[in-house]
């Protein structure tokens, strides 16, 4: 690790990991625990935790998903995420309706008032992130992305020997 970045690190409380500041995985970790502290803070700032946006988001991607494949998307418990709902539905953000195809299973639908809200809520963070990032040069940025999203088909190929459990899905990671 560059010794400015190590100094950096130790001034906000992070002790010299030594060879754990090898692997890729640290570096990572790291600058994700810098960028999630940014990201739960914008998002506190609007009285919603972010199991709340992850099914907001979903909801507005995958109209007339159902409770419990939304449950299983952000690997959160049936019961918790009635209650996530029932938040969503009290701010205004999403309804629920009973499926025409089963009258057991509860749709769920993203309102315009939902769906301005998130649009708003991103912007938020990416500014937050430019922010933070402002010392990283555009084009790094970029290129950092491709590599990530390159990182992420790798680690979700058919046949890795370490693919993630089916309870793991993108939406539990915000």
């Amino acid at each position: 690790m560059d010794p400015r970045t190590n100094q950096i690190l130790r001034a906000y409380g992070f002790a010299d990991g030594g060879r754990l500041n090898e692997p890729l995985t640290s570096k990572i970790r790291r600058a994700d625990i810098f960028l999630s502290h940014a990201f739960h803070q914008v998002t506190a700032a609007h009285d919603l935790k972010s199991g709340a946006i992850s099914a907001l988001a979903l909801i507005i991607a995958n109209p007339g998903i159902s409770q419990n494949e939304l449950a299983e998307q952000i690997g959160k418990d049936k019961s918790r995420v009635v209650a996530i709902v029932d938040a969503l539905e009290q701010r205004g953000f999403a309804q629920r309706s009973q499926s025409a195809a089963d009258r057991r299973k509860r749709t769920l639908f993203a309102t315009p008032e939902g769906d301005a809200f998130l649009n708003r809520l991103i912007e938020e963070v990416k500014e937050t992130e430019r922010q933070m990032l402002a010392l990283v040069p555009q084009e790094d940025l970029d290129t950092l992305e491709v590599l990530l999203e390159r990182i992420v088909a790798s680690c979700a190929r058919e046949g890795s020997p370490f693919r993630l459990g089916e309870s793991l899905r993108i939406g539990a990671t915000f």
